[in-house]
């Protein structure tokens, strides 16, 4: 028997469930955001800076320099020089980062989707996905202080849902002993952004508060339809932190957030004999508290205990006041971890850890209506330093899952240093992705259109039901029944160089390769006797990214900049192009169906083969003036499947290739007075029917007051 896929015991839920109190109670008592640490200052117009201070690509502190996987930080000035407000903002002008709407705004990383991709906060998960997306403009930057990313798997440290990588967002971390920032701008439609925030630095302690607000108008692209294209709605974002040294060695942290959003639009649609009207609302609370105490020893080891709770809900009304459809999804997650940081001798850094999670869903879609599921884990990690020119880090996670098999998630990366203006680094590594709520529990029944939806889990006992009443007629061929669903799984290789010719230029280069098997799709079962079509969830299908990374950077001088980023990527479905290449998928012309061309396929959906950015930024010290022109360009990609064969083969499912410029202004009128104005999507680039998240040509303008005391 396969050690690494025995079924978890079953009484872990049980378990878990009564030490969720306990959590909730010690988070009074612990601290949160181990990863506030104190970083060498960075030159904010490098596309590598060799001094920047990473946590999350080992979960301890190193430079971006050493770290042997492919990583970079993007700091509070990144985002301050773009006006970016949000992490949507900040990553959609990015080359490498593709941003797909659909759900929110996700974005894609290699390649691979957004629901590949992990989300944290001070190094724990955002939770909240709606069907497999995190909406990153839910995360406001105000309190940032940098955000980095991993690319490539990186299950081994963090575990589900890590297979493309990890976006980890890092708060501020006071350093006057007393600062107060607010900033207030006016964008078009009717939207208006405010956030302010207090930190303080006494006496060792370190505290601080924020807050975040946008109110908008939403926006119209297609005046023939009732509905706006975005309502109107409001969002805000509070949080808090605190740091207090209980002794010369250890400290206690904690934080909390607190996010809303309120969305409501009102319509009327013409009806014989009358106008009829109907509303629309939504309301999305998520909040997270986090605690933490962490001991350091003489000998330079830590040990820290952390943790953590968050919950993501939603409830939406739309319809008549006669006719109301009422929807709710919530969420809850809490994590219980300890992580042991040890140095031995003077060559190699061990980290172990371990914890348990509890997880819990409530929904109207959901057979049961609330379900939980729970997971122990434990990972380590070994960074040997064999020489000043060779690095090598191996890391692993095992997850013992209360709903699906049992997994093992290794990575090695290897940095060789030939040159102090040389790095070269490889790694692979193997991730994975559990079953979502949805795909195990859902239960739904659309009686109209014709159809029922049964999760994996609960299907054999759905069809039992419906065989007991004779409502069954027949199975589909490909039908096996008592098969458990598998979390799906990948495997990655990445290899690059990264170096400095010279002063003034720096250039990277990285090859990556993604195979991700037992993807999980939705399949016919069954066919009742009134005709409706029973689906459920299954591992079907295996896809592949590849392709290259490439950027370089020119600074002539301290005070100007050229960032440049490019993209190659081939993106497949490999099941699906074995079925074309063997002639078995047909598309309809002139009347009559014909084999699907090898030369047709155009791989996975979503997926642009070229892409990039491009940055001149550059600061001219009288006036104080920071000057951002950016731009971003993709070609081709496939929005949908038009002609029913599930494969992008048509040139009427493709969305044209754009490109999108942006400029912002940045003056600094005093030393505490900021002003900004700016514009995105300068040339007003549109496409109502296939992009309706882009809202076409925006203004803005605000300012910034800052103020600190020695």
């Amino acid at each position: 028997m396969d050690p690494l896929n025995i079924p978890a015991r079953s009484n872990l839920a049980l378990v878990l469930a009564r030490t969720r109190f306990l959590l909730l109670a010690l988070l009074a008592v612990q601290s949160s955001a181990a990863q506030q640490l104190d970083s060498t200052a960075v030159d904010s117009l490098r596309f590598y800076e060799l001094a920047d201070v990473m946590v999350t690509a080992t979960r301890g502190s190193d430079r971006l320099g050493d770290l042997a996987i492919p990583a970079e930080v993007l700091t509070q000035d990144d985002a301050n020089a773009r006006g970016a407000t949000r992490l949507s903002d900040l990553l959609g002008e990015i080359g490498g980062y593709t941003t797909v709407h659909a759900f929110g705004t996700g974005v894609q990383v290699q390649g691979l989707g957004s629901d590949y991709t992990l989300i944290l906060l001070d190094g724990e998960p955002v939770i909240g996905r709606t069907s497999g997306t995190l909406d990153l403009s839910r995360l406001a930057l105000h309190d940032i202080e940098r955000v980095e990313v991993i690319r490539g798997p990186f299950s081994s440290l963090y575990g589900s849902d890590a297979l493309a990588g990890v976006i980890n967002l890092i708060s501020r971390t006071p350093t006057a002993p007393w600062q107060a920032r607010a900033s207030a701008r006016i964008e078009s439609h009717e939207t208006t952004h405010t956030a302010v925030d207090l930190a303080m630095n006494q006496g060792g302690a370190r505290a601080g508060l924020g807050f975040d607000g946008i109110r908008s108008g939403g926006y119209d692209l297609d005046l023939a339809t009732p509905e706006p294209t975005t309502p109107r709605y409001t969002d805000y974002t509070a949080n808090g932190h605190l740091a207090v040294p209980l002794t010369e060695r250890l400290t206690w942290r904690v934080r909390g957030r607190l996010a809303q959003q309120d969305q409501r639009e009102g319509v009327n649609v013409s009806l014989p004999p009358g106008s009829m009207p109907l509303t629309g609302l939504g309301l999305r609370t998520d909040w997270s508290a986090g605690s933490e105490l962490e001991q350091r020893f003489a000998s330079g080891s830590k040990v820290a205990v952390r943790l953590y709770t968050s919950r993501f809900r939603t409830e939406t009304e739309l319809g008549s006041v006669d006719d109301l459809l009422q929807s709710r999804f919530d969420q809850d997650y809490s994590k219980g971890e300890i992580q042991l940081d040890a140095l031995l001798g003077t060559k190699h850094l061990v980290t172990v850890g371990g914890g348990a999670i509890l997880e819990a869903v409530e929904a109207d879609r959901l057979r049961g209506a609330r379900r939980t599921s729970s997971n122990l884990f434990a990972f380590v990690q070994e960074q040997w330093l064999a020489s000043r020119l060779f690095e090598l880090t191996a890391s692993a996670r095992f997850d013992a899952h209360s709903d699906y098999a049992r997994r093992l998630s290794p990575m090695l990366a290897a940095l060789v240093k030939p040159h102090e203006r040389l790095r070269l680094r490889a790694s692979l590594g193997s991730g994975f992705k559990a079953p979502t709520f949805q795909q195990r529990y859902l239960d739904f029944t659309n009686a109209p259109a014709g159809y029922s939806v049964y999760g994996a889990t609960d299907l054999l006992a759905s069809l039992d039901e419906l065989e007991a009443q004779g409502l069954v007629s027949r199975y589909e061929s490909t039908f096996t029944s008592g098969v458990a669903l598998r979390p799906e799984r990948s495997f990655s290789v990445n290899a690059g160089a990264e170096g400095a010719p010279f002063d003034g230029l720096q250039v990277s280069a990285n090859l990556f390769h993604n195979t991700v098997s037992d993807l999980i799709e939705i399949a016919p079962v069954a066919e009742l006797t009134n005709g409706r079509q029973v689906y459920s969830y299954f591992n079907l299908d295996r896809v592949q990214t590849q392709g290259l990374e490439l950027g370089a950077t020119v600074s002539p001088f301290s005070a100007l900049s050229l960032t440049a980023r490019y993209q190659y990527l081939d993106a497949v479905d490999l099941d699906a192009l074995e079925a074309v290449e063997a002639g078995t998928i047909y598309r309809r012309e002139a009347g009559r169906d014909r084999p699907v061309r090898p030369s047709e396929y155009g791989g996975l959906f979503q997926r642009s083969r070229h892409s990039g950015s491009l940055e001149l930024r550059g600061i001219l010290a009288r006036p104080d003036l920071t000057v951002s022109l950016r731009g971003t360009v993709r070609t081709r990609y496939g929005d949908y499947d038009r002609n029913g064969n599930l494969v992008l083969d048509d040139a009427s499912e493709y969305v044209a290739g754009h490109a999108l410029v942006h400029v912002t202004l940045t003056h600094g009128l005093t030393d505490w007075l900021t002003l900004q104005a700016g514009v995105t999507n300068l040339f007003d680039y549109t496409n109502p029917a296939r992009m309706p998240s882009q809202p076409g040509r925006l203004w803005f303008g605000g300012l910034r007051l800052t103020t600190a005391a020695d």
